[in-house]
């Protein structure tokens, strides 16, 4: 990943921030579900970067965190995954369909979620 790259990966997190603490409703930008409560006080506040992301990604982060284990990057969160197919002129990743019809596009996502109960 370019420098470049990195920073409009920056800029487009500080702008969800700005989105949600102006009542925009989001899908999550960890794991791209629409599960995100409308009141942003009500999701979790994400350990790896200043925004909002669901209540079961903020659980996840923190049992890696109490675990030991890495961090989920950011590079591989729905929402930078998303922005990286935008800049490249490499094809959009797959999505995949968890049990419940949602769409997702990191297989790292479903799986992750997946140690920790289905949604």
């Amino acid at each position: 990943m370019t420098v470049k790259q990195v920073l409009k990966n920056l800029q487009a997190l500080e702008n969800l921030r700005i989105m949600q603490e102006n009542g925009v409703l989001l899908p999550c930008p960890r794991c791209g579900h629409n599960c995100m409560k409308p009141n942003p006080i009500q999701n979790a506040l994400s350990r790896r970067a200043s925004v909002y992301i669901c209540n079961q990604c903020g659980m996840d982060e923190a049992l890696l965190d109490m675990t030991g284990q890495p961090p989920f990057p950011l590079t591989e969160w729905s929402m930078i995954v998303s922005l990286r197919g935008q800049c490249q002129d490499k094809p959009q990743p797959k999505i995949k369909t968890t049990k419940r019809g949602e769409s997702n596009v990191s297989a790292v996502v479903v799986a992750s979620h997946s140690r920790y109960g289905n949604r």
